[in-house]
């Protein structure tokens, strides 16, 4: 069994929204990876945006796990 050990979240601005990339192990295989638009939250603090985020991967990761 795999185990991800490593996580790494970007945030890109694009003309049609803020891009979020939460990526699993980018520097080893397997590689797991989730894109999704995802707005700014005014007044939101890195942690509480980091934490956020990773909760909305988590739920897209599941939802792609169960659909195979």
């Amino acid at each position: 069994m795999t185990t991800f050990t490593e996580t790494f979240v970007h945030f890109s601005d694009q003309p049609t929204g803020r891009f979020c990339t939460v990526t699993m192990n980018a520097l080893k295989l397997p590689v797991a990876k989730v894109i999704f638009i995802d707005p700014p939250v005014p007044d939101e603090t890195e942690a509480d945006e980091r934490a956020r985020v990773l909760e909305i991967a988590k739920s897209l990761f599941s939802e792609a796990a169960s659909s195979l």
